[in-house]
């Protein structure tokens, strides 16, 4: 919601989030460090939202597909691909289950997001879209630590778990 809405991507990989439980079930999430975050500031403005950042900084998106690619890879690859990959290996649940209920709460949030009247319709099919596409730009953190780049993803297309 906060990248279809705002275009703000945080950096939530599980060493950056924690999740509130109430009774056994999940009903918040924590973000900290907030040194990968991207803003798109297009999506900003609209909300009468201005971040000046410091010249070069990571934080100003470079467009939609650099918000997708931060929220792709630190939410859905890094962080929920491993959960996913370790409730299949130590309980009776396939990962394409698992897979299908993260597509249903992602389904229901864009639900929501089109309810929102301040929410842009172009930028939620946009976002939509990219979300659920057949295939997905996975980050390939070794290669690049391998071919020295920092700021410059390397990437390889691979299935989509979230495609319909």
């Amino acid at each position: 919601m906060l990248l279809s809405k705002y275009g703000i991507a945080l950096e939530s990989h599980a060493q950056n989030t924690y999740v509130v439980f109430d009774g056994g079930r999940p009903v918040a999430t924590l973000i900290r460090d907030f040194g990968g975050i991207r803003a798109l500031d297009e999506r900003l403005r609209r909300y009468e939202i201005s971040v000046e950042t410091y010249p070069d900084s990571d934080v100003a998106a470079d467009g939609r597909r650099d918000l997708h690619r931060k929220l792709y890879y630190a939410l859905f690859q890094n962080h929920l691909a491993e959960l996913i990959a370790t409730l299949s290996r130590h309980a009776p649940i396939e990962e394409s289950t698992c897979w299908d209920l993260v597509r249903a709460e992602c389904e229901r949030t864009f639900d929501a997001l089109r309810a929102d009247p301040e929410a842009p319709d172009r930028w939620i099919a946009r976002d939509e879209e990219a979300l659920f596409a057949e295939s997905a730009e996975h980050k390939a953190l070794t290669a690049m630590r391998l071919r020295g780049k920092r700021h410059e993803y390397v990437t390889s297309r691979v299935p989509n778990p979230l495609a319909r």
